[in-house]
């Protein structure tokens, strides 16, 4: 794991993110849990429930329209049903998986690593009378605290990204997957082959979301392969539909944001991050890539 650049998540930022005499794994959980107990709250205000980039049908389409239709979509390629067990990776607040068990009729779990998200989607549920379907587990995803085959399905969006052994994240979602089991998901990836220039604007998107190391579409597929997944489909999710209108509204959040305003910790994390993400899809440096593939 690369301490230097998760030593801190912004500019200006006084906390310490990652204790220098910690191990990998204790590194790796303080970062995260660090981050979201940051800007979880500022998320919640401006990305609405599901924390996850989109695609739209429209230029038009409200943002939480296009959430939905995101976690509809993928639900339906999963072949989520009634009866079926699936497991969320990486829950956060729950909006995916509140909205995927209204729409598919699956009983869903949600695994997080930061108790904080835990609570919100626990108390979220329960507004939603929705706890005889759906609950959350705290949890690391590269130690899943459930049996082998424990589920019929799973899904992510946009979190296996921040495991600092994406290898072992997979093989862990393949171990708790019964055989023949689904697996559908979105993630932040980076291009293949990033020239110097390119690798100048991932960085900052690593740096300012608590990310380790940002992979690639190919080793995307490597990492699904080696977990046991067969006839994976992996691509970049803007051959599904609209990403694009996502970079559009982070730029325009974020426009009215100068280096010299004196603003809150969580709102500096914010506006540097979502400036890095816009600029690095702009060059092509980025992307949200997709899967489809099942346990053999």
């Amino acid at each position: 794991m690369n301490e230097q650049r998760l030593d801190t998540v912004a500019p200006g930022y006084s906390g310490e993110l990652v204790p220098k005499s910690a191990g990998p794994a204790a590194t790796y959980a303080k970062t995260i849990t660090d981050y979201y107990d940051i800007v979880t709250d500022l998320y919640r205000m401006g990305w609405d429930e599901s924390h996850h980039f989109p695609m739209y049908t429209s230029g038009d389409q409200p943002l939480a329209e296009a959430l939905s239709y995101t976690e509809r979509f993928f639900a339906d390629r999963g072949g989520f049903r009634p009866g079926m067990r699936v497991l969320d990776v990486g829950s956060g607040v729950g909006g995916p998986a509140l909205n995927i068990a209204r729409h598919s009729g699956a009983h869903v779990t949600g695994v997080d690593l930061t108790a904080k998200r835990i609570d919100i989607a626990r108390v979220r549920t329960e507004d939603a009378e929705l706890s005889h379907r759906v609950d959350f587990v705290l949890g690391n995803m590269m130690e899943l605290p459930f049996p082998d085959n424990s589920f019929d399905g799973a899904y992510s969006f946009e979190a296996l990204c921040y495991a600092s052994d994406k290898r072992l994240a997979y093989s862990e979602i393949g171990r708790v997957l019964k055989p023949g089991s689904p697996f559908v998901g979105t993630d932040w990836l980076q291009a293949p082959s990033l020239s110097p220039a390119q690798r100048a604007l991932v960085d900052p998107v690593c740096r300012c979301h608590a990310i380790a190391e940002m992979t690639s579409l190919d080793r995307l597929r490597d990492n699904l392969q080696a977990a046991g997944f067969a006839n994976a489909e992996v691509g970049n999710l803007d051959e599904l539909g609209d990403v694009d209108t996502n970079w559009r509204l982070l730029e325009t959040l974020t426009a009215a944001v100068t280096p010299d305003m004196d603003l809150p910790d969580a709102l500096k994390i914010m506006t540097e991050g979502g400036q890095a993400l816009y600029r690095a899809a702009d060059a092509g440096a980025f992307l949200i890539g997709y899967w489809q593939a099942r346990k053999s």
